[in-house]
């Protein structure tokens, strides 16, 4: 949770006067009847459920709307060789398999977060933020490809997260920035699914239940992990072998030379 705090003190510059005041708002009208949960774990509990019932429905309502579903499965044939040779290192097993089943059709309802913002950065005609995907970007750059970041920052942020808590600082900044995204990615009428959210009564039985999605969550990011680490051992292997081919090449070029003028010293005598 430290490095929770530490990310959202140096990114603190990154709101808006309009997300600012979004989160002085919401810290009024965020209902206080948690029952028996901290305000924390209120805090905590709130932000996951946006990033995991809300965030994903907007992403996919993007993704749908750059590769329908009609032609989606034409779309991923044409860039199979692309996705192959240059996303292997992100996409893993499991989500090639959804992407190529060997049964049925693929469809956007299947795929996570992860695989859809990785096709939206690679395969679709949006511009990829000013600091790329993979960091938070200032508050000022509004554009698809940056409210994508925004998403998977935070996403990241959660998923890693030391402790089921967050402070109502951290909550507000981490609200506003999310949710002030999924409208944009999806649409006005995410505002009354945030707003809802917002609002909800929440208790320590809610929390049991979610905690036991975290942990899928999380158990899913390690499993991406892995996969990303066997790909990676793989090409550890290959290239020693390249290595051991070439010296093996080198080898035989060196006895070719050495027969050859074997041979000639042969025909000079």
């Amino acid at each position: 949770m430290e490095k929770i705090r530490k990310l959202l003190k140096r990114t603190s510059g990154f709101l808006t006067e309009e997300e600012k005041s979004t989160t002085d708002s919401l810290a009024k009208v965020k209902k206080l009847d948690i029952g028996s949960l901290s305000e924390e774990e209120d805090n905590f509990l709130r932000m996951f459920r946006l990033m995991s019932n809300i965030a994903p429905k907007a992403v996919r309502d993007k993704f749908d709307h750059h590769f329908p579903q009609a032609t989606l499965s034409t779309i991923l044939t044409t860039n199979r060789t692309f996705i192959n040779n240059n996303l292997f290192r992100i996409i893993n097993r499991k989500q090639m398999d959804l992407m190529y089943p060997s049964t049925g059709y693929t469809s956007s309802r299947d795929y996570d977060v992860t695989l859809m913002i990785c096709l939206l950065r690679n395969l679709s005609t949006i511009s990829p933020p000013s600091l790329g995907y993979d960091k938070l970007p200032p508050a000022t750059e509004i554009g698809d490809g940056a409210d994508l970041a925004r998403i998977k920052y935070h996403r990241n942020l959660i998923a890693h997260a030391d402790k089921d808590e967050l402070t109502t600082g951290e909550f507000n900044s981490m609200w506003a920035c999310v949710s002030e995204a999924v409208c944009r990615l999806g649409g006005t009428g995410y505002k009354t699914k945030c707003d809802d959210l917002s609002q909800m009564s929440l208790n320590k039985d809610v929390l049991i239940h979610n905690r036991q999605n975290l942990s899928e969550f999380r158990s899913e990011m390690t499993s991406l992990q892995t996969d990303i680490g066997e790909v990676k051992h793989d090409q550890t292997i290959l290239k020693e072998k390249a290595v051991h081919f070439e010296e093996g090449l080198t080898s035989v070029k060196t006895g070719q030379t050495s027969f050859k003028e074997e041979i000639n010293e042969d025909l000079q005598t």
